[in-house]
């Protein structure tokens, strides 16, 4: 099944994180299961289209939700193209023609700006783990990164004089995006403070641990969870949110579509446009609250 060779190859040509590269070589494995204990078949080549709509069939009768089938179904999509590509496997690909299943469009959760700009604006103590991890938040909040591309930011990314930083995206995209004063002076500081606590030992990454080693997943997640629900009730805190709050209040202050694409380094025009209903939902709250039409006599 080449299990292995497909993780290695989402991990270095793809640039999946290592969780996302977990899932989809998890999504795989469990397809096969599938296959043996159902059908009695294990081989890559005897797949067809009725036997993945029959796994997928499976899942909805289990209760899986339509997101969790779409993830499984890109885990497949993902993994015969990399036998395609590979020349492990001969056409024709068995989902190639398979369509996700509709699902309801869940708005971006976002936090407010007051709250946020308070956390960033409210002053911090010099300890080193606290400037770390306001900074963590700083940084996904102000540029807008994933967490995966927060990790592997390094030192060297930064460019000071023209104010801005590099990031590599998924696939192998690199893109510039910009970074303002007050964030160019805390980069400053926190590479100040980490010089003076690790010397020149600690790891070549931009943020590193309590110990000066490379951040992980959970690290970020962890301190990310632990700001958001000491300033906003969101039921979701995760980095993503952060993400999600920097093109929300991007395109509330006017930023146009495409700017926000490449700022987020989206490949489709497809995934920025869910931040427009965020707009437009607000824009109904304000009509709502202030329009003489929409309240009652006495108001």
């Amino acid at each position: 099944m080449f299990i292995e060779a497909f993780e290695n190859y989402l991990l270095q040509e793809k640039r999946y994180s290592e969780h996302t590269a977990k899932a989809y070589t998890k999504d795989v494995y469990a397809f096969f299961l599938y296959l043996e204990t159902t059908y009695q078949l294990d081989q890559p080549e005897e797949v067809t289209t009725p036997l993945v709509r029959s796994w997928l069939a499976s899942l909805v009768e289990a209760g899986r939700s339509a997101t969790t089938v779409n993830r499984k179904l890109s885990a497949l999509k993902t993994y015969f193209k990399f036998l395609s590509k590979t020349q492990r496997l001969s056409p024709p690909n068995p989902v190639q023609n398979l369509t996700a299943l509709k699902q309801p469009q869940k708005l971006p959760q976002f936090i407010d700006v007051a709250h946020i700009q308070n956390f960033l604006f409210a002053e911090t103590n010099n300890d080193f783990a606290a400037q770390r991890d306001k900074l963590i938040v700083a940084i996904l909040y102000s540029t807008g990164v994933r967490r995966a591309e927060l990790i592997d930011l390094k030192e060297s990314d930064v460019d000071f004089e023209n104010e801005q930083i590099k990031v590599l995206g998924k696939g192998n995209k690199e893109r510039i995006i910009p970074i303002g004063n007050e964030l160019k002076k805390s980069i400053k500081n926190f590479i100040f403070s980490k010089m003076e606590k690790f010397g020149s030992v600690h790891s070549d990454a931009l943020i590193v641990t309590d110990k000066g080693k490379k951040m992980y997943p959970g690290f970020v997640y962890k301190k990310v969870k632990a700001v958001i629900s000491s300033i906003s009730t969101l039921s979701k805190q995760s980095p993503h949110v952060l993400r999600h709050s920097f093109a929300t209040h991007l395109i509330n202050n006017g930023a146009d579509l495409m700017t926000i694409k490449e700022l987020l380094g989206h490949s489709s025009l497809q995934s920025t446009q869910v931040y427009t209903h965020n707009s437009i939902e607000r824009l109904k709250e304000v009509y709502k609250s202030t329009h003489p039409a929409q309240r009652k006599k006495g108001e």
